[in-house]
């Protein structure tokens, strides 16, 4: 083995594991929010409105429990938990759900 390919062989896992880093870092999480109320019409600090949340990591999981919530009966918005951005909505739950959520 040249001294070449041993410290070729020596970086390999350090490499995996910065690429593994790199992956981590690209992962988006989600906030899904169910409330009671449109969003939107809610004046000052009301109370009572936000049903229940949910914490999702990829946009999968994120369109499943907004789905979910959505066919509950409550309004749903979709954050960037990072952020705070709104992604998407309010989901009105007497309209059609958007065939793209997240």
């Amino acid at each position: 083995m040249t001294h070449q390919s041993q410290i070729q062989k020596q970086n390999t896992p350090a490499q995996a594991s910065s690429k593994a880093s790199v992956e981590a870092q690209n992962l988006k999480s989600y906030r899904i929010e169910a409330s009671i109320t449109n969003p939107e019409t809610r004046t000052g600090h009301e109370r009572g409105n936000l049903h229940d949340y949910h914490v999702a990591i990829d946009r999968t999981k994120a369109n499943g429990r907004a789905r979910n919530f959505w066919r509950q009966g409550y309004w749903v918005e979709v954050y960037d938990n990072e952020t705070n951005e709104l992604m998407a909505g309010p989901i009105d739950p007497d309209a059609a759900l958007p065939s793209y959520i997240v």
